[in-house]
């Protein structure tokens, strides 16, 4: 019988260290050196274990020269203010989101829409698609993803054919893409974001969640796939960013009592908005299919009255 070869693990030299956080945060990037650069902070919630995760890999937080924002989300940006408490280091993003940050825009990037927060913080730096950053010996390539969000960028260093994807691809999946805040023309640019960095044949992806990717070509193509299938089943793509959603509110809140569940989604405008626009439906008609699905796959499970996702945070 034939049998796939076994993709090499890619071993990432001893300048660069990637940070993984489980589902809830955002992975992150640290390339050491004279100048250090940090790609990606968390949560402001999780902000203490970041400065901790940065001094573990040998970096003094003071000495961080700049922080790269993959996109403007909370698990993402959230402990890039205590960090710069903490530093001189400059923040940089794409000038889109740049925008937002700076007019404070709590809608477009999703804070109020998801009932999340993060402190924001000034901009030092815009990143457009194309632009290159050197650091150390490293180049940095700057590519503009949109689709998970509008002014999302990946960052590609040609010497190592690795790609940082911030939340454009993940294992089998990506970043919910949210036609209802972005507009329908998301899931297309999503597409073309994924075949933007299919070409650049990588050879491995280190995401924005979850474990690095070998499988590069295989990965995108599963990714295509499944973005195909939501452009063709709007009700399919819903009710997937509603589990994705559910299990982060899950995350994000260390658990949530059963009895304050409904209303824990009810004022949340996602949960709101994908249920009546997609799934003519309001949100607490779906909460028992939600509960149901979720907790026969494992992904959550009620323990002492109080519903709590199980996956790595």
């Amino acid at each position: 019988m034939h049998q796939c070869p076994i993709k090499p693990i890619m071993r990432l030299p001893d300048n660069i260290r990637f940070i993984t956080r489980g589902w809830l945060n955002s992975n992150s990037l640290l390339l050491r050196g004279n100048a250090p650069v940090l790609i990606d902070s968390g949560y402001a919630t999780h902000a203490a274990h970041t400065l901790d995760l940065i001094h573990a890999n040998d970096v003094r937080v003071a000495d961080l020269a700049l922080i790269i924002h993959t996109h403007c989300h909370s698990d993402h940006i959230g402990g890039t203010h205590a960090i710069r408490a903490h530093s001189r280091a400059q923040t940089a993003m794409h000038p889109i989101e740049a925008a937002w940050i700076r007019a404070g825009e709590r809608y477009l990037t999703w804070l109020d829409y998801l009932d999340q927060d993060a402190p924001f913080f000034p901009i030092d730096r815009e990143l457009n698609d194309g632009d290159i950053l050197r650091v150390g010996d490293l180049t940095l390539q700057i590519l503009h993803t949109p689709g998970h969000s509008p002014g999302g960028i990946a960052i590609f260093c040609p010497e190592l054919k690795i790609l940082f994807s911030g939340d454009a691809i993940w294992q089998g999946d990506m970043g919910a893409v949210n036609i209802a805040v972005h507009g329908e023309s998301a899931f297309f640019h999503a597409l073309a974001s994924l075949d933007k960095l299919a070409a650049l044949n990588a050879r491995a992806i280190f995401p924005g969640h979850g474990k690095p990717i070998h499988d590069v070509a295989a990965n995108f193509q599963r990714v295509r796939n499944r973005l195909l299938d939501f452009i063709a089943h709007p009700k399919k793509m819903a009710w997937h960013a509603l589990k994705q959603y559910f299990i982060f509110l899950l995350m994000l809140k260390d658990g949530v009592p059963a009895r304050e569940i409904e209303t824990n989604i009810e004022h949340i405008p996602a949960f709101s908005d994908y249920a009546t626009r997609y799934l003519d439906t309001a949100p607490r008609d779906l909460l028992g299919r939600l509960l149901d699905e979720l907790s026969a796959r494992g992904h959550i499970v009620l323990r002492d009255s109080v519903w709590h996702a199980t996956g790595p945070k």
